[in-house]
């Protein structure tokens, strides 16, 4: 696992505070995203920052905005929603469905 270093190594001169982080659209490279998005909470670069993203982007920024763990929403999506999309034919095309069931399992919304 990752430790935080960027404190001890970081030149005194070094500011993290005005930082931008945009995310891309990437369809089912989403779980790439979202070890990006992991990355940057682990070295706490996400604090402060100003978020932005496009499709499966934009699902990354609102993770990291609502201070997600994508550890535990890359194992639902594992465990549940990729064997109910192959559950039956056009199981695909119920992307809304499978991203609100997520986003009430691991969101943080309550």
């Amino acid at each position: 696992m990752a430790r935080r270093r960027h404190d001890s190594h970081a030149s005194p001169k070094t500011s993290f505070k005005d930082m931008s982080f945009s995310f891309a659209c990437g369809g089912y490279l989403k779980m790439y995203l979202f070890g990006v998005a992991k990355a940057l909470q682990e070295f706490e670069l996400e604090k402060n920052a100003r978020l932005i993203g496009c499709s499966a982007g934009a699902l990354t920024a609102t993770g990291l905005a609502l201070h997600c763990d994508f550890d535990a929403i890359r194992d639902y999506v594992l465990n549940n929603v990729i064997p109910g999309a192959h559950e039956f034919p056009g199981g695909y095309f119920r992307a809304r469905t499978f991203l609100l069931d997520t986003l009430k399992a691991e969101g943080k919304l309550h």
